[in-house]
């Protein structure tokens, strides 16, 4: 066969996804004219779907060399450098490939994902908006550009190009489900639910889209729907962990502890390493324990933290650390603490009611998805991410007033933590908490996965280390799962 022949016999094994017998046919061109760019080209694509990306490299090289003014084998060496680790080198070539063809969308689109991977995110936007100008049908780059924008917490540019992707396209789940999720972190539940609802009916063979259809159903306290998403979950995808660890949580909310319990013992039969399932079984097992794990709390909070304020303030009715603050504010009349500790400051949604009297006021959280929000709020001089009690015992210097505003929930014994923070407390320094009342005991875990905690242990365990009851109020917490979780607010003093 002559060259001419073989190339058209190779594409058309290659359009039918024979890459054997197109390799064939491509190798045989080479044979006669080795620098034929078309055949070096389609070789090393084949090279890199076959899983070969150093001899796809090789390959595309010579390409190159042969037509270096052609875009697609720029574009295709790019991605087989990619495949190797080599971004910087990959991104020259996308960079060079949509020189020479600015229309090329399937260039501008790598040229971001390349981008992205080495942390140069304005570029990456900058080229996933070209992909879409060049090729508005794009579905991947909407899903990439989405995801960055929402990374950024740009929630509602994310939102508008997710709208923008279902104009074209309206039952495509993975934007439903993204939009349904940058709503929700916008409190947008109602929405939200209605799209992960669509999103679930346009692929009903995932387990994952029931699945979050569920959590959100919870969240509403719509029960039964989120145990009949959660159900066809399992029955789509009975070894899908995710499902069966929110089956557990759903179960728990009903008051059907045997249920939860097997759930999550499901959960760590499938996934041993699932902490939180590990902590949640614990807990309805009445394992005791003196604080939730780290793993655990920062998950939970990372999660959380583009809802906080609005959930915390709005359905939580949520107003401790305001009401410390008034508290101290009536020791105090007026006067500045020097160093104020802000132990687990979240958004910084805590530490807002104690800028004005901090000469330094310092956050810590487990967090960073919350120490973020912390940050971009501009209110500490110094952000640490960090546990608590470490921390403190590591601390150097004084500390003047201490918050832990709905923090010894999730620690438990507060020993560990009293102990270092007296023992860098000035005479009348302060220390100002809130926790879940327990009437009798210690501290005790509930089924919530917080711990309560016994106001006079708790008394006794500062006198123990110099600190006194300052005052006290007792107070509606939040409401949690529509009612209301009793509780105490403290300030305790250096004595």
């Amino acid at each position: 066969m002559d060259i001419e022949s073989l190339w058209q016999a190779a594409q058309t094994h290659q359009r039918a996804g024979r890459l054997m017998e197109a390799a064939r046919d491509y190798r045989q061109i080479l044979a006669h004219a080795p620098d034929h760019a078309g055949a070096l080209n389609f070789l090393g694509i084949i090279a890199i779907q076959s899983g070969q990306p150093a001899q796809a490299v090789d390959l595309l090289q010579r390409a190159v060399t042969a037509a270096p003014d052609a875009p697609e084998p720029h574009n295709n060496l790019g991605l087989a450098l990619q495949r190797t680790g080599r971004l910087d080198a990959a991104l020259a070539m996308f960079e060079r490939a949509v020189a020479l063809k600015p229309q090329l969308a399937d260039a501008h689109y790598n040229l971001a994902v390349a981008a992205r991977a080495i942390g140069r995110t304005a570029r990456a936007e900058q080229a996933y908006r070209a992909a879409l100008e060049h090729d508005a049908r794009f579905a991947s780059a909407y899903i990439e550009l989405g995801a960055l924008l929402q990374g950024q917490q740009r929630l509602d540019e994310a939102a508008e190009i997710y709208r923008r992707a279902l104009t074209i396209r309206d039952d495509y789940a993975p934007i439903l489900s993204n939009l349904a999720l940058v709503l929700h972190q916008q409190g947008k539940l109602d929405e939200a639910i209605a799209l992960a609802a669509r999103a679930a009916t346009a692929e009903p063979g995932s387990a994952e889209l029931a699945t979050n259809l569920a959590i959100l159903l919870q969240e509403r306290g719509r029960l039964d729907e989120a145990g009949a998403a959660l159900e066809r979950a399992i029955a789509v995808k009975p070894d899908y962990a995710p499902a069966h660890s929110h089956a557990g949580l759903l179960a728990q909310e009903r008051g059907d502890t045997e249920s939860a319990i097997a759930h999550f013992r499901r959960t760590l039969a499938l996934k041993p390493g699932d902490e939180d399932a590990r902590y949640m079984l614990a807990v309805l097992t009445g394992e005791r324990l003196g604080r939730a794990p780290d793993g655990y709390v920062s998950r939970l909070f990372d999660q959380y933290a583009a809802r906080f304020d609005d959930h915390l303030t709005g359905a939580l009715r949520y107003r401790a650390p305001a009401d410390l603050a008034a508290m101290i504010t009536a020791i105090d009349q007026g006067r500045q603490r020097g160093t104020v500790l802000d132990i687990g400051c979240g958004t910084g949604l805590s530490g807002l009611p104690f800028r004005a009297t901090a000469r330094r006021l310092i956050g810590i959280d487990l967090s960073a998805e919350m120490l973020a929000r912390a940050r971009a709020r501009a209110i500490y001089d110094e952000l640490h991410c960090a546990e608590a009690c470490s921390f403190v015992a590591g601390f150097k210097g004084v500390i003047d007033l201490a918050v832990a505003a709905d923090m010894l929930v999730y620690l438990g014994d507060p020993a560990p933590l009293l102990a270092p923070l007296a023992a860098r407390m000035p005479p009348g320094g302060l220390l100002a908490l809130s926790i879940e009342r327990l009437e009798a005991g210690t501290f005790a875990l509930g089924e919530s996965g917080r711990f309560s905690h016994n106001l006079d242990h708790l008394a006794a365990l500062g006198a123990g280390h110099g600190l006194s009851m300052r005052a006290t109020q007792d107070t509606v917490i939040r409401h949690e799962r529509r009612a209301p979780a009793y509780g105490s607010l403290i300030v305790m003093e250096k004595v």
